[in-house]
């Protein structure tokens, strides 16, 4: 699934601003991490925050290589790389 979400996030932020959907995504992330220990007792929005964390970590990812993008092949192969190791 999170293949997909960096197909969208890509998409997205070449059609919108990069900066736009970056600030989407980490309020997002950041939403579903803050209010998590508010709905401990229900596992189904438990869930669901746990599943809008993963999408808004699955649309960062590709944004930020995204923004630090350059111009030739090579360059964006190490960017990736880099971006990678520091996420996982």
């Amino acid at each position: 699934m999170i293949c997909y979400l960096q197909l969208i996030g890509g998409s997205a932020a070449k059609r919108y601003s990069g900066k736009n959907i970056l600030t989407l995504a980490v309020f997002m992330w950041s939403l579903s991490t803050f209010i998590t220990p508010c709905f401990d007792g229900s596992i189904y929005l438990l869930v669901f925050l746990r599943v809008l964390l993963g999408v808004g970590e699955g649309l960062g990812k590709y944004i930020v290589v995204f923004l630090l993008r350059f111009p030739n092949d090579f360059n964006h192969s190490l960017t990736h790389g880099f971006v990678s190791m520091f996420i996982f």
